[in-house]
């Protein structure tokens, strides 16, 4: 349903964790949905998957002081998705990207004071338009720091990296 808050104590207490078994921690399809507080690990796909349609686009998520690690792909994925929020995370270890935005119109997506690290790419932007922005965030110990590229078709335009720490 929308308009869903799951909300932990604290980050480094509360662990949702795939035991390197299940393949996804949360899977949100409905607009309005927040994750806050918590650690989401040991997926064998995503952290967490945020995943809309051409036709539907999920909008509105929001994932604040969110820590994933160990993923066999991304750490927080958002396809076919907009106004999407994502602040003061730490992705470690993701096969993929520590964060992935993917496929949407208008995005309006902002990725702040993150840090992404030990994975195949830190910030990951693919067949986005129009206001992705990574700020202030940092990208250390990855195979590459932030990838922006076209992909399904649709070209990656409007997107900005300011601020942030590429090691």
């Amino acid at each position: 349903s929308p308009d869903v808050v799951i909300r932990g104590r604290d980050r480094n207490t509360v662990f949702i964790d795939g035991l390197h078994a299940a393949a996804t921690g949360f899977t949100v399809t409905t607009d309005g949905v927040a994750i806050e507080n918590l650690t989401v690990r040991n997926f064998t796909t995503d952290a967490i998957a945020v995943m809309g349609t051409s036709e539907q686009p999920v909008d509105g998520f929001r994932a604040l002081h969110i820590t994933t690690s160990n993923t066999g792909r991304h750490g927080v994925f958002a396809s076919q998705a907009t106004n999407v929020e994502i602040r003061e995370g730490w992705m470690s270890g993701a096969a993929g990207a520590g964060v992935a935005i993917e496929n949407c119109m208008n995005c309006a997506t902002l990725v702040e004071t993150t840090l992404t690290e030990f994975s195949a790419r830190g910030f990951s932007v693919v067949g986005a338009s129009e206001g992705v922005q990574i700020i202030r965030s940092t990208s250390r110990n990855n195979r590459a720091g932030v990838v922006l590229a076209d992909g399904g078709g649709a070209g990656t335009r409007g997107a900005a990296v300011a601020g942030s720490v590429i090691q």
